[in-house]
């Protein structure tokens, strides 16, 4: 018995959020949902940070694999184990669109990715094909192996975030992390606050702390 893989066609759902009509933007952030959650979950996490509307353009882009997290309940997965890098390959190809679609539309300044969890991971990858980008702020996800045992050239500067009792995320992992980027020469700082694997109040107000500054921004 022998397996084929036929590229198919998918569409992905994205969700924005801006000021009416304005196509001009100093920040793109692009934030990528966790494991079962839904675009519309990140998107309330990237309106909490609360930067200014006129000069921001949010974008959630929704994971292509969907299934149900229980009756009658729908959440998306950006990939599992199984035909992991045909996954990737089909996520790469995913961004790649988006960004495209995105520059038929509007400009920005600043282009900024975020996630949580498995999107976390997803942030890491955005660094890869968007070498632009001013800052990636992943959030209670590692490194992703690929990534590790290939290290590329170059990197954007980057904010993680890890809470510290994150039983997803074991401490041996984030040090291994940190290890990493040191030893690549990449420009990384960190946040740690308390709780456990979340998104908290905390880290969107540091994270938009770190957006003004690494952007150079009043």
């Amino acid at each position: 018995m022998n397996n084929i893989f036929i590229q198919a066609r998918s569409f992905g759902e994205v969700i924005t959020h801006h000021t009416p009509s304005q196509k001009k933007f100093k920040y793109l952030i692009i934030g990528f949902h966790g494991y079962g959650e839904r675009a519309s979950v990140q998107m309330r996490r990237l309106q909490n940070i609360n930067l200014p509307k006129q000069h921001t353009l949010l974008v959630c882009p929704q994971a292509l694999h969907s299934f149900y997290i229980k009756k009658n309940t729908v959440g998306y997965s950006w990939m599992t184990s199984h035909n992991r890098g045909k996954s990737i390959h089909a996520n790469t190809h995913y961004l790649k669109d988006l960004i495209a679609t995105l520059q038929n539309e509007y400009t920005w300044e600043h282009l900024i990715f975020t996630g949580f969890s498995q999107g976390a991971a997803m942030v890491w990858r955005a660094g890869l094909v968007c070498k632009e980008a001013s800052l990636l702020l992943p959030l209670g996800g590692d490194i992703p192996p690929e990534i590790l045992q290939q290290p590329p050239k170059s990197f954007p500067k980057i904010y993680m975030g890890r809470c510290l009792d994150d039983e997803k995320i074991p401490l041996k992992f984030w040090q291994r992390d940190q290890g990493f980027l040191k030893a690549s020469l990449f420009d990384f700082s960190i946040w740690e606050g308390a709780g456990h694997h979340h998104w908290n109040n905390e880290w969107s107000s540091s994270i938009k702390e770190k957006i003004y500054f690494a952007c150079k921004t009043d």
